[in-house]
């Protein structure tokens, strides 16, 4: 299948939209940038660009028409995946960009393995396959070794609000009001007070491309408690105790989320 011209156009123009430097009027339909303005794609491209260095290059490309694909980004230290539409009608602008996240350039286990312990610092990792009994562990290496979790929290997060929403307590349409405090980086800091948001669009945001400011949200709507219950229903055994004053000193402060 041949990329219209149009569409190779676009591609070539999207390292600079995500670089901050494009003309983003230009670049996107009327109905997209109402769908996300370019306040809030602004906050998408630091986050890309904090978690991978700068955008540098269109690494390939792969069409499903002439006028939609899937194209490869690379960036200074990975490679990340966008779904770019763009119209047929002329001027031929992008109606849809979606971050589809980074492209692992490791193609197999070993491959994967080799690339951990080639880290610096410690490192710990099991990889197991799944069916209908236990996890059956391929390979392994200090498993148990207590590690920070970083960002992999929000799975946690996330496996709370699914727990509600299966159990009636939430909707995944259910609003959430921000209250104007202070946000971690993410695509809600700086909104005004009052505006709403819907845990589906929080969920997503904080999945898809780690949105901070949306984890912190989620945080405290769905309750740090009933969050901190799920540890041991995802598998976390034996998580820390942390002292009930530091707990309430942290919710108290600048809203870090962990």
């Amino acid at each position: 299948m041949q990329a219209a011209p149009a569409y190779e156009a676009r591609v070539r123009e999207l390292v600079g939209i995500l670089q901050g430097s494009g003309d983003y009027a230009a670049f996107f339909t009327s109905g997209f940038q109402t769908a996300v303005p370019r306040e809030r794609l602004a906050p998408i491209n630091v986050q890309l660009t904090a978690a991978h260095g700068a955008p540098v290059a269109v690494d390939g490309t792969t069409l499903q028409t002439p006028y939609a694909g899937t194209v490869r980004i690379r960036y200074e230290r990975a490679t990340v995946a966008f779904q770019l539409i763009v119209d047929p009608a002329a001027p031929h602008q992008v109606s849809g960009l979606r971050v589809l996240g980074p492209i692992a350039a490791e193609k197999s286990l070993g491959e994967v393995t080799a690339a951990l312990d080639g880290l610096h610092g410690a490192t710990a990792y099991a990889f197991a396959k799944l069916g209908a009994g236990a996890p059956e562990v391929i390979t392994q290496h200090n498993p148990g070794k207590a590690l920070a979790v970083g960002s992999a929290f929000k799975l946690v997060i996330l496996a709370e609000l699914v727990r509600a929403t299966n159990a009636g307590e939430r909707r995944w349409d259910d609003s959430v009001t921000l209250d104007g405090g202070v946000l971690p980086g993410g695509g809600y800091t700086g909104k005004p007070k009052g505006t709403k948001v819907s845990l589906r669009e929080l969920a997503t945001q904080m999945i898809s491309i780690s949105d901070n400011s949306a984890t912190d949200i989620l945080l405290f709507a769905l309750g740090r408690e009933k969050v901190e219950a799920m540890l041991p229903a995802i598998g976390v055994k034996h998580p820390v105790p942390r002292d009930a004053r530091d707990v309430q000193a942290q919710m108290a402060g600048e809203r870090q989320a962990w």
